[in-house]
């Protein structure tokens, strides 16, 4: 499996605006979305850390040019009193990994 890291700062929306899981490829049951969503939201309420979790459909073709378009595109972290955002990027059909 594929995935990619993204932390940043400084970027303005709310956590409820743009969610904590994305599953565009269908990949995750009721309940890991929820486990996932849970965990998240505790991250957001206890810490100020907006950690955002998108499972990709296709892969990209250039995972760090579509994690940094997707970042900005949420504003993540706006809704954290530190401007705190990280994007977990999952690239299943890719399989690889970055860290950026």
């Amino acid at each position: 499996m594929s995935l990619m890291l993204l932390v940043l700062s400084g970027c303005t929306d709310g956590a409820g605006k743009a969610g904590f899981v994305e599953d565009r490829a269908g990949l995750l049951t009721d309940g890991q979305r929820e486990r996932i969503d849970r965990f998240n939201r505790y991250l957001f309420d206890e810490l100020d850390i907006h950690l955002k979790t998108v499972i990709l459909k296709d892969s990209p073709t250039d995972i760090n040019v579509t994690a940094v378009d997707l970042f900005d595109r949420l504003w993540l972290g706006g809704a954290a009193r530190g401007a705190k955002g990280v994007l977990f990027l999952i690239d299943p059909v890719g399989k690889q990994v970055d860290w950026l």
